[in-house]
């Protein structure tokens, strides 16, 4: 994902609101197949404008611009 922000294009990525754990609140059948999809509570999208070796800056329509821990902020979480 870093590789997308080098030549200066944002990226937009989904996370959970104050990087905390996924929660899933409830959900929806898809029509026709009768899949259930459950639905997350705390997702938020945040901007991805830069990166050093251990920080990301994002623009957070929450709180603004903002810096986080590299590797708390590209951790991939399965739920």
């Amino acid at each position: 994902m870093t590789k997308s922000i080098n030549p200066g294009v944002p990226v937009v990525m989904w996370v959970t609101l104050d990087l905390s754990e996924p929660k899933k609140n409830s959900g929806w059948i898809i029509d026709g197949t009768n899949q259930y999809h459950e639905m997350y509570q705390n997702l938020h999208a945040v901007v991805l404008m830069g990166y050093l070796e251990n920080k990301v800056t994002v623009m957070d329509l929450l709180k603004g611009k903002a810096e986080h821990d590299k590797q708390d902020s590209l951790k991939v979480r399965k739920s």
